[in-house]
């Protein structure tokens, strides 16, 4: 099985147009912070070996998935506005997050975010300080999503940005708001 975090460009984006290039950078700067929080959560949830983020839209044993050691290969959202790696070998975590929150924050900017002295602080039109996620893990925190959550709303919030969790216990609730 695998699991899925979306994002909606309908409800995510930068004024009207879902395919903008502001629109595209916003989710951008929040897929990086979300990037960044997946294989520790997923550790602690699953333990070391119970399972493996994918970096690509397919499975690892596919012809399809590109594999490290590919030419051109780099993890998901590691790359910041400009197309420069974000991390370095021997990043600790804590250094990973604070290049993935650099990293965002340019890509807020290019979204046309205002960011002052490294928080966000105005919004574009079309766009927001705050956004909301539903994760269907049945009220109780429980659940693998959950734990990269409250690691991203955590490290939004250090940046101005809010992320409220709906973890409920009705997972038609999510369906419906889709």
């Amino acid at each position: 099985g695998y699991g899925y975090i979306g994002i909606n460009a309908l409800t995510v984006k930068v004024g009207n147009d879902i395919t903008s290039l502001a629109s595209r950078n916003l989710r951008k700067a929040l897929s990086t912070i979300l990037a960044v929080h997946r294989k520790p959560a997923i550790e602690a949830y699953y333990g070391p070996d119970g399972a493996s983020v994918l970096e690509y839209p397919s499975i690892l044993t596919s012809w399809a998935s590109p594999q490290p050691g590919d030419s051109g290969y780099h993890d998901a959202f590691s790359m910041d506005v400009n197309g420069n790696p974000i991390y370095v070998p021997g990043m600790s975590q804590e250094e990973r997050i604070d290049a993935a929150k650099l990293a965002a924050l340019g890509f807020f900017e290019a979204a046309g975010f205002t960011v002052f002295d490294r928080v966000v602080v105005a919004a574009p039109t079309g766009a927001k300080l705050n956004y909301e996620v539903i994760v269907p893990g049945g009220g109780t925190g429980s659940h693998p999503a959950f734990a990269i959550l409250t690691g991203v709303r955590d490290t939004l919030s250090e940046i101005g940005i809010t992320l409220y969790i709906f973890d409920t216990a009705d997972a038609n609730y999510l369906w419906d708001a889709l």
